[in-house]
């Protein structure tokens, strides 16, 4: 019986630590932040939004969407469609898609990212570029361009655990709630702090290198990662060099031959009249003309007299006066 007795209070304490430790897995997995908010409607016509756009999507494979400032109408993303400040876009699991903003910087976002474009001005005639996005979700990679000669060019991003500013740099960001990995590519340079402690020294990176940031923790020393590159970005193109979605950033941050930043990509153009592609050509019919048998209406013979009568025999007149003419009025006369 004394085993009894102490099995039966063991029972409470062993109930209230399960659901205590039930009671905080659940509490992880609810505070997780979902890919898609909730109360999405999705709708058929895009509508933009506020104010001028700040960049376009270039490159979309597979679905994602688009949600505005204030509110929960979402927009299927297609090629060329325009994005604003404040917009939330979305990579669903079979997607992927890439950003170009007005200064030509790119941003390729894997499946099952979302990122928000906070603030994007981009002021050519000031030399003045400022950038900062939010990252809360998924895999990115960035390429963003140099502007030696502004004197603002700040771009950064936010992560749930670390934030990256850079001047021009190429570089990979994956996220989560509890975690941030940041990886350079070639040809740039870097800071990274982490949230835990904003104000201590930023972390440096150089080409080639990864650091981590976890949740309530410093960045990890940078460690070199040359070996990996081609599997890294496998998630970023369908092929190892990482070439990009059709046509993006090659590594190194350089654009493909005979592209310049911010040109239309061969092929955008509209196809012409009759091309592969494009609208029928316009064909218009040749009037139809019936033969038809032209008959010349026959010949009428007639006889010519021998003697044509004069015009006064014709007229019937020839023993008629002719009538007398009135006169004219002495002055017109003298005149």
């Amino acid at each position: 019986m004394k085993t009894l007795k102490n099995r039966s209070r063991l029972i409470p304490v062993g109930l209230f630590v399960f659901l205590f430790a039930g009671s905080i897995f659940s509490s992880e997995v609810m505070s997780a932040e979902p890919l898609l908010p909730q109360g999405l409607v999705m709708k058929d016509k895009f509508v933009p939004g506020f104010g001028r756009s700040v960049g376009k999507v270039r490159v979309i494979q597979g679905e994602a969407l688009v949600v505005h400032s204030n509110s929960l109408n979402g927009y299927s993303v297609t090629k060329n469609l325009p994005l604003y400040k404040k917009d939330t876009i979305i990579t669903q699991p079979n997607g992927r898609l890439q950003i170009e903003l007005s200064d030509s910087s790119t941003m390729t976002m894997a499946s099952s990212t979302k990122l928000v474009l906070s603030e994007s001005v981009y002021e050519p005639e000031k030399k003045s570029r400022l950038s900062f996005f939010r990252m809360s979700l998924g895999k990115a990679r960035f390429y963003v361009r140099k502007f030696a000669d502004y004197k603002n060019s700040g771009f950064k991003v936010r992560t749930p655990t670390a934030v990256v500013g850079v001047r021009g740099s190429d570089f990979i960001l994956a996220a989560d709630e509890e975690s941030t990995e940041v990886t350079t590519l070639g040809d740039t340079s870097l800071e990274v702090l982490s949230l835990f402690d904003p104000d201590a020294d930023p972390t440096l990176l150089e080409d080639f290198e990864r650091t981590i940031i976890d949740e309530g923790e410093l960045p990890t020393p940078p460690v070199d990662i040359s070996d990996e590159i081609d599997g890294i970005l496998q998630d970023f193109s369908g092929t190892a060099d990482g070439s990009g979605l059709g046509g993006g950033i090659e590594p190194g941050g350089q654009e493909p031959a005979g592209e310049e930043p911010g040109e239309e990509e061969p092929g955008d153009e509209e196809p012409g009249e009759g091309e592969p592609g494009g609208p029928p050509p316009v064909i218009v019919p040749e009037p139809e003309f019936q033969e038809q048998d032209f008959v010349l209406p026959e010949a009428r013979e007639f006889e010519i007299p021998d003697e044509i009568p004069d015009i006064i025999d014709l007229l019937e007149i020839e023993d008629k006066p002719l009538p007398n003419m009135p006169s004219l009025p002495k002055d017109e006369e003298e005149g």
